[in-house]
């Protein structure tokens, strides 16, 4: 919703800018914790790893799919 506002102008980007520098000026703190939670499930995640790398390549190709179709329908409507 975030995208659809500031793509079709309802919403400037100015009004996110400081929010953004923010996040972006901390980011790294985010993911500290996540690596150092990942660590823990090292051994887990590696005898998983063929399942992990098949999700992820079917999920994003099921979202490029579904926004290709989303993108067409609405280019169709516009003109």
């Amino acid at each position: 919703m975030l995208f659809f506002c500031l793509s079709v102008g309802i919403l400037p980007s100015r009004f996110m800018q400081d929010g953004a520098r923010l996040m972006l000026k901390h980011m790294l703190l985010f993911f500290i914790p996540i690596a150092v939670g990942l660590m823990d499930y090292f051994e887990v995640l590696y005898q998983e790893l063929g399942l992990i790398l098949a999700c992820t390549i079917v999920a994003n190709i099921c979202v490029a799919v579904l926004l290709s179709l989303l993108f067409k329908r609405f280019n169709l409507k516009v003109n």
